[in-house]
């Protein structure tokens, strides 16, 4: 009896060590991180401290040259016109889509009193519909043997209500009593008195072509953590001000992006790539999205350290994965071409709290190029 017992005991521990061989072979993970993926099935909503260094991507090794394989799969390397139009007198329900703020405004500097569009102002000057027309900047892709750089221009592929602060003002009209007169610094605009204009220099950012997971290596120091699939950079930091997201929550635009000096920046989830909407973000607004059919655990863009971002969900699911390790990173599927290899996930803007700083992720699993 007790030789049967023990023979029992081990085929169970053989077909449960097979069935992390095949976990380990299907996920490319290692055997420890396999048995902390099969006992943490049950968890949910929780980052685990899971450990994927030695995972890397070989952006060279995909049976096509890296920029084609950059171009068809990670970056949008073509331009979009884009427009939008806008009667605050006939659509009423989008006077709350913009912010009204006069020089003289008690605490204006700091925006601590923001008051809706003063609707008071408006009379039949203001029955014009306003109209903006843009062209945003493909990303250009060079690469060699060891690394790949991109050369963009921080401009959006969508629309934002701050493009209407370009608008030239209406005949008639006194440009510190109506919104539309705004331009750089003067009176009136959405939420600050910036106007995203075209940006008159490219930036550029280098990866290692084959990226590898390592040491983590802190997010401090760098402003610009990673780079969305439109060119526009994903920020801890505005770039000029540093002004951070919790500085200007209250001004982002629809997409949770604002101007600088040199474009536009993403603060938080770039809901223009995951579609999510919070229910009083903007109410009656007609949101767009990158391909119409986006959802939380789409591919966002690229990190310093050369990995694809996601949004904050796993692969066909509507929830955090628990496999992420420190940086918000692991080895999962992502129903593209990234699939089983490391990835990060981004936090959702719903569980950001007040005292939170890396907004995106948490560190940096591989290395940055300089």
């Amino acid at each position: 009896m007790k030789d049967y017992k023990l023979l029992v005991c081990v085929r169970v521990l053989a077909s449960l060590v097979l069935s992390v061989s095949v976990l380990i072979m299907v996920s490319g993970c290692s055997l420890a991180e396999a048995f902390v993926n099969v006992f943490d099935d049950d968890e949910e909503e929780a980052v685990q401290g899971v450990s994927y260094q030695g995972a890397y991507i070989d952006y060279s090794a995909r049976g096509e040259d890296s920029v084609t394989f950059l171009t068809d799969n990670l970056f949008l390397t073509h331009s979009v016109s884009f427009s939008d139009t806008i009667n605050l007198k006939q659509e009423t329900e989008k006077q709350q889509y913009f912010f009204y703020f006069s020089s003289t405004d008690v605490g204006d500097a700091i925006y601590d009193t923001p008051e809706l569009y003063n609707v008071s102002l408006i009379d039949s000057k203001e029955n014009y519909s306003y109209r903006y027309d843009e062209t945003s900047f493909p990303v250009s892709i060079v690469s060699n043997s060891s690394f790949f750089t991109i050369y963009v221009k921080f401009f959006p592929n969508h629309r934002s209500n701050y493009f209407f602060n370009s608008v030239n003002p209406v005949s008639g009209i006194t440009c510190s009593d109506y919104i539309f007169c705004s331009s750089f610094e003067s009176d009136g605009g959405f939420s600050s008195r910036n106007k995203i204009y075209e940006p008159s220099q490219s930036f550029y950012y280098s990866f290692n072509m084959i990226p590898e997971v390592i040491s983590p290596t802190s997010l401090d120091g760098y402003d610009v953590i990673g780079i969305a699939r439109n060119g526009v950079p994903l920020v801890q930091r505005h770039l000029q001000t540093q002004e951070t997201y919790h500085d200007l929550k209250t001004r982002l635009d629809e997409y949770y992006g604002f101007p600088g000096e040199t474009g536009y920046y993403y603060f938080v989830e770039p809901t223009f790539f995951t579609g999510y909407e919070d229910a009083n973000y903007y109410p009656g607004y007609d949101y767009t999205y990158f391909d119409g059919n986006v959802n939380r655990s789409s591919l966002i863009g690229i990190a310093r350290d050369g990995f694809p971002i996601y949004g904050p969900f796993e692969y066909n699911t509507e929830k955090v994965s628990t496999t992420l390790d420190g940086c918000r990173g692991h080895v999962g599927e992502t129903g593209d071409e990234f699939t089983n290899t490391y990835h990060y996930h981004i936090k959702p803007i719903e569980s950001i709290a007040d005292d939170d700083i890396n907004l995106f992720i948490e560190c940096f699993s591989g290395s940055v190029m300089q």
